[in-house]
């Protein structure tokens, strides 16, 4: 039957047919009550089951309201014909889009973000999609991704020759099949009851699609395929397209595990494990040229409702497995503020750790397992071990995490700190108390010494929680490169002579390492594939094992000798505050809790940021927002640097590879430099022409070095010595300002001469330049706040300018600390902006981990 021009449904006026299919027809009409244009679906009369099933199933999809869900206005009956109103779209499906082969890896996985996203809407109302392919996602125009066809159901149709299955189920009940060969989950192909899991299953399938153009399953006939399944594994997406990130490859291989309880719990951790993945590179054949939209025929509600007409969908919610015995959780703090680490004392019983509590330095507490109570030990510092001597081994002035400081030694029982080494980031005492292990920071090398003095271990990047054995012969630690906070982190073993083994690599946030007990494995805590922040384990010889998932972030801190675990769970925020021309007081600049200050512009009325993937890890989106509070826009992907002088473009780094990238930050072209080789790029800055950069990066794993270079073109030119950490081009567009250990240093742009910076000593950061060039700003920290001065070139005099506070204290670092903030100030010296990294965190004693 097919409806002419003006017939009307009620109060619906068909306009026009879009298309038609097995199942029915698809029109676009006017709602005339709200004079809207909408797409209408004739039901066939000849399946009154079916009728009545969609109506029952479209009234629970019309209740999710989801922007990622194709939106069911209507249904009912006029005139004898039966109907369903829905949103009407523009644009194509998945399967049309993948005509032109595969999608992207960022693309992919923004689509594959709000799929998931949509399905954890559905879920969480008990719905069930059950027939996921890339004919029932629909991109529209905007580039958003809706899902279609929830609430309808599928018609019996003959296998033919291909893979394509299509089958009815009037009922949820175990032994039917419902869904489509190619896209089905093993308990589909089963019969079994399809619950969330497979739709993650199916979901997984589309995403290997979208990423390598290939089907994940496919075999000469629907049997083949079917088998293919259940039995086989496909290629790892990164073996089908070499570009891909490894981290966004595991993702796509958790979800499409055989064994249901094996993939991602629920679609909520899909989404999750997702958005803390950027894929910061576009494979070069994964582009899409001359993609075609095609007219007329199959625009709008066709794609939507005859591509895929009748994908079933149930109401149904996945069988509970028995109920298996689940880890105990004692929350052991209860104070604002941040964790920086714990240990078991000797006893067992006894906790020792370090916090920041309500903004107040470090200072090293003690609790009981059955206490609520802490008492302070009345020693100030981070807490880096514990002794089976019941000694503590402390670093002194330490301002955060990974800080470099002096490590003294003191009772636990009480006593004056005595100090024994300096320059330490880590340390661990040896099984029987008598030796420490240290990480020290030297230059641009970090040395693992066990005992101290005696080397054992160094590199150019960064170490963290180093961990020696419980034999004492092996010390456990995670290595990262010098960009240790965007780069991916490998956990390392070396023995006293200098041994090293990776037992495990490419973790995107690996922080937290313990040995068991009895020195089979090392336990950590790292972004896996699949969830963020797993407790997992290693054993020497390399063979991992996941030892539990939990909710949110979590660090593991120590393992006790009955097998108990202490682990912090923290909550992390980068934040922005900028004063802008005129203003008397700063303003709260921070955009969606993650974002790091990159750059001031010089009329103080923009700042450039990257907002940071949840999580941290790699990846990173640039943005700049003006100081007025304006909304923030993005620019593109990229950890955002520097602001040229005429604010035209943006200057970001990515990894994998390292390089360096200008974003326009208007009408233009990106430009990509030409920075091959390079592993570590943390600072840049301008030259004053706007056309040049001045940057430093470390290449062939050796120091950090500053470079000159042309945006339009040509090879970085390096400048200075070896060892510096910051480029600050000055007015003359010759001087150049860097941070060394020792002190900042001027460099003279073509050579490799350097002096130290008059009247500025180590700790000083310089920020900026006066106009004119006669005056240097720089920074001083004074416990939580941040001083900026005024340096007088040929005088030497300082002139305090402001004082940079954070209203709130509790968790915070000081500002212009750590790899995640900065501080900067205009040229005249009025308008400025800082970041600062904020953790709140909490103390838990686990029990029943294995």
């Amino acid at each position: 039957m097919t409806l002419s021009s003006g017939t009307r449904l009620g109060v619906y006026e068909i306009l026009s047919l879009v298309g038609a299919g097995g199942m029915g027809e698809v029109y676009r009409a006017r709602d005339s009550r709200l004079d809207r244009i909408v797409a209408i679906k004739i039901l066939p009369s000849a399946h009154p089951e079916l009728q009545a099933r969609f109506q029952r199933e479209a009234k629970a999809v019309a209740a999710l309201s989801h922007p990622g869900i194709v939106a069911i206005f209507d249904f009912g009956s006029a005139n004898g014909i039966s109907y369903a109103v829905t949103e009407l779209l523009q644009g194509e499906t998945v399967r049309r889009r993948l005509e032109d082969g595969p999608f992207p890896a960022s693309k992919a996985t923004d689509f594959a973000i709000q799929i998931a996203e949509a399905l954890a809407a559905a879920h969480d109302r008990g719905i069930i999609h059950r027939d996921l392919k890339p004919e029932n996602l629909f991109i529209t125009k905007g580039d958003r991704i809706k899902i279609l066809d929830f609430g309808l159901a599928r018609q019996n149709l003959v296998p033919g020759a291909d893979t394509t299955i299509q089958t009815v189920a009037l009922d949820t009940s175990p032994g039917i099949i419902l869904g489509t060969v190619g896209y089905m989950s093993p308990e589909q192909v089963r019969g079994q009851t399809a619950g969330p899991a497979s739709d993650i299953f199916s979901f997984g399938v589309v995403l290997y699609e979208m990423l390598t153009g290939a089907r994940a399953f496919k075999g000469d006939s629907a049997a083949e395929t079917m088998h293919a399944i259940l039995k086989e594994e496909p290629a790892a997406p990164l073996e089908m397209n070499r570009h891909l990130f490894p981290a966004l490859s595991r993702i796509v291989r958790h979800c499409i595990e055989k064994d249901p309880d094996q993939r991602f719990h629920s679609a909520h951790d899909v989404a999750f494990a997702l958005r803390t993945f950027s894929a910061d590179v576009d494979a070069p054949h994964a582009a899409t040229p001359g993609r075609r939209w095609r007219g007329g025929a199959l625009t709008g509600a066709a794609a939507v409702l005859v591509a895929g007409i009748g994908t079933g969908i149930v109401i149904d919610r996945a069988a509970r497995s028995a109920p298996t015995p689940q880890p105990t959780y004692r929350r052991l703090t209860f104070e604002r503020g941040s964790i920086s680490n714990a240990r078991f004392a000797p006893d067992g019983n006894t906790i020792v750790y370090s916090a920041t509590w309500g903004g107040r330095p470090h200072e090293i507490f003690t609790t009981r397992v059955e206490s609520r109570e802490s008492r302070p030990l009345g020693v100030h510092g981070r807490l880096h071990a514990v002794s089976s001597r019941s000694e503590v081994a402390v670093g002194l002035d330490s301002r955060s995490v990974g800080f470099a400081s002096n490590v003294a030694r003191v009772p636990l029982a009480g006593g004056a700190p005595r100090e024994v080494v300096d320059r330490v980031t880590w340390a661990d005492w040896s099984p029987d108390g008598a030796e420490l292990a240290v990480v020290r920071a030297f230059d641009s090398t970090r040395r693992v010494e066990y005992p101290i003095g005696r080397v054992v271990y160094e590199t150019h990047g960064f170490i963290t929680d180093l961990r020696v054995s419980p034999d004492g012969e092996w010390l456990a630690l995670a290595e990262h490169p010098p960009d240790y906070f965007f780069s991916a982190g490998s956990l390392v073993v070396v023995n006293r002579q200098g041994e090293k083994r990776v037992l495990s690599h490419n973790w995107a946030d690996l922080f937290g390492i313990a040995w068991r007990p009895d020195g089979r494995e090392v336990w950590f805590t790292a972004a896996g594939p699949g969830e963020f922040k797993a407790l997992r384990a290693v054993s020497l010889d390399g063979r991992e094992r996941l030892v539990s998932r939990m909710i949110g972030q979590i660090d593991l801190l120590d393992i006790g000798r009955d097998g108990r675990v202490l682990i912090s769970q923290p909550n992390f925020r980068i934040e922005i505050m900028a004063r802008g021309p005129g203003a008397s007081t700063p303003q709260d600049l921070t955009w969606l809790g993650l974002s790091g200050l990159g750059d001031l512009s010089r009329d103080g009325r923009r700042v450039l940021f990257t907002r940071y993937p949840e999580g941290g890890g790699e990846g990173g989106e640039a943005y700049v927002r003006d100081t007025d509070g304006a909304p923030a826009v993005r620019l593109g992907e990229g950890l955002a640097m520097a602001l040229s002088p005429d604010g035209t473009w943006a200057l970001c780094a990515l990894s994998s590879p390292a390089r360096l990238v200008a974003l326009p930050t208007g009408v233009g072209t990106t430009k990509t430099l030409q920075t091959r080789g390079f592993s570590y790029l943390p600072a840049a800055s301008w030259f004053n022409d706007s056309r040049r950069v001045a940057f430093i990066a470390q290449k062939d794993n050796g120091a950090p070095h500053a470079y000159a270079q042309n945006i339009d073109g040509g090879d970085p030119q390096p400048f200075g010595p070896p060892g510096v950490s910051s480029a600050l081009v000055a007015p003359d567009d010759r001087t150049v300002v860097g941070e060394t250990p020792s002190g900042p240093i001027m460099m003279t742009v073509g050579s490799s001469d350097s002096q130290p910076v008059r009247g500025l000593n180590a700790g000083d950061r310089p920020i900026g330049w006066s106009g004119d060039g006669r005056s240097r700003f720089f920074t001083r920290q004074r416990d939580l706040n941040t001083e900026v001065y005024r340096l007088d070139v040929a005088s030497g005099r300082q002139t305090l300018l402001s004082v940079l506070t954070i209203p709130d204290p509790a968790g915070a670092s000081p500002p212009g600390t750590g790899p995640t903030s900065g501080v900067r100030i205009t040229p005249d010296g009025r308008s400025y902006a800082f970041s600062f990294l904020r953790t709140l965190s909490d103390l838990f004693l686990v029990d029943g981990l294995k």
